[in-house]
């Protein structure tokens, strides 16, 4: 009897390590698989091209840009910082110190970038972007977005317009959620998708960065 005990504890004991073995296994194997299936980080905006994002969009100098750089403020603070400056028209700086103890909730209500005043103000930054980057009229893009179009349909509405026989009001009347740019060109003005690229190409956003920034 003691001699079938002796065997079978010798037994367990050689099958213990393999056993504990197996789930390590098993971890490491999701860990690689986990790995595996996380997206490749994005490759980092040069400084030159901060300097374009933040002076194309918030009109911060590309000094300034360089110098909140070089001091270890991060290129996406530095950018909500700079669009809280538009908005509240105080200072990037002191909205920067502001936030070195508070969180950013926190400081849009202590500069006053809150509420309707803040949402009209967002508004007028996107219009005058409209209208320094291609040309749209400030007026045309604040009637539009106050309608609650996104300032991305106010654009390729008003290019389909230059190029047609439409008003832009029709083009959005007409226009359906569901319905890609694309497919709404070939029902009602006949082009493929070729040619709405190369209408739409024509105008180039100085802030898009392909796999960068957009």
């Amino acid at each position: 009897m003691k001699k079938i005990q002796i065997i079978a504890l010798s037994a367990l004991l050689l099958t213990m390590p393999l056993a504990i073995a197996r789930p390590a296994y098993a971890a490491d194997g999701t860990k690689q698989e986990q790995q595996q299936k996380r997206p490749p980080r994005r490759p980092q905006l040069t400084l030159e091209e901060m300097q374009t994002v933040l002076s194309q969009k918030y009109f911060v100098t590309p000094e300034e840009t360089k110098r909140f750089i070089d001091s270890g403020t991060s290129f996406r603070g530095l950018e909500r910082a700079a669009k809280l400056s538009y908005i509240s028209g105080k200072p990037v700086k002191d909205i920067l110190a502001l936030k070195k103890d508070e969180p950013w909730q926190r400081v849009e209500v202590l500069i006053g970038a809150v509420g309707e005043k803040a949402y009209q103000k967002d508004l007028e930054l996107k219009a005058v972007n409209l209208e320094r980057w291609w040309g749209i009229p400030k007026k045309v893009g604040l009637r539009y977005m106050r309608q609650g179009y996104p300032m991305h349909y106010v654009k390729v509405t008003w290019i389909l317009a230059k190029h047609s026989d439409w008003t832009m009001d029709a083009i959005l009347k007409d226009k359906k959620y569901g319905e890609n740019w694309k497919a709404w060109c070939k029902r009602n003005l006949g082009i493929d998708g070729e040619t709405y690229d190369a209408w739409i190409g024509e105008y180039k956003n100085p802030t898009y960065f392909p796999g960068k920034y957009f």
